[in-house]
């Protein structure tokens, strides 16, 4: 029983760890968007309408329908990095694996879910920019798991997270590039405005005394 208490522990913590890396991979994402002009894609929608037949009911359904998705399908990933650490595998093997797993899985499945072209035509810029993002995610997973467990963040972390520069160098366009500085201001702004730093740290306080109930609702 302990064992399977440890176990359901592990993946937890995953979970917690995956939804702190979809969040900060979409707050790049969104930067990038805003900096572009472009709207927010609406891939994940489109791809669970192809996959099941839905047929949401208006433009905002649509919407909800995304985010649903995009946050769940990070946040369930996060599970997995909670099983490597449940099978033994820990550390900088394991934050290696997972970024490479969630990459691979990325250019593997793109293709056949949303009938896009196979990663290798999209060229340098776009395929840059996929494992940018990714970088971001697993790089954040692994550092916010490892924190959860009690252990500092492993240079495998840290060179995931790193890794996202080169690729955002090369897949940013110059107005982006010039504009990191009045970006980083608006999302420090934004952050300070909602307090998420201290609702975090309480949050965390609380789901590693066992209360995750409460550290819900703190997040939320």
């Amino acid at each position: 029983m302990n064992r399977v208490h440890d176990i359901a522990g592990d993946l937890a913590l995953g979970v917690v760890a995956g939804l702190a890396g979809t969040l900060v991979m979409t707050g790049a994402q969104l930067l990038v968007e805003r900096v572009r002009g472009e709207k927010p894609s609406n891939g994940p929608a489109k791809t669970t309408e192809r996959l099941f037949g839905l047929r949401p009911e208006s433009p905002a359904a649509e919407t909800r329908l995304n985010w649903l998705v995009h946050f769940g399908y990070g946040t369930a990933w996060g599970a997995y990095r909670g099983l490597l650490d449940a099978v033994g595998v820990r550390g900088w093997p394991a934050n290696l694996a997972f970024g490479a797993t969630v990459q691979g899985a990325a250019y593997v499945m793109i293709s056949p879910l949303t009938g896009a072209a196979p990663f290798w035509s999209w060229g340098a810029p776009a395929i840059a920019e996929e494992a940018f993002y990714h970088a971001i995610y697993a790089g954040v997973t692994g550092m916010t798991y490892d924190w959860l467990r009690g252990e500092r963040p492993n240079a495998v972390a840290w060179g995931l997270l790193a890794a996202g520069v080169p690729a955002f160098l090369a897949a940013a366009p110059d107005k982006l590039r010039s504009e990191v500085p009045q970006l980083w201001a608006w999302a420090r702004d934004r952050v300070e405005e909602i307090h998420l730093p201290e609702r975090a740290s309480v949050a965390v306080q609380q789901a590693r005394q066992g209360n995750w109930r409460r550290a819900l609702a703190t997040a939320r």
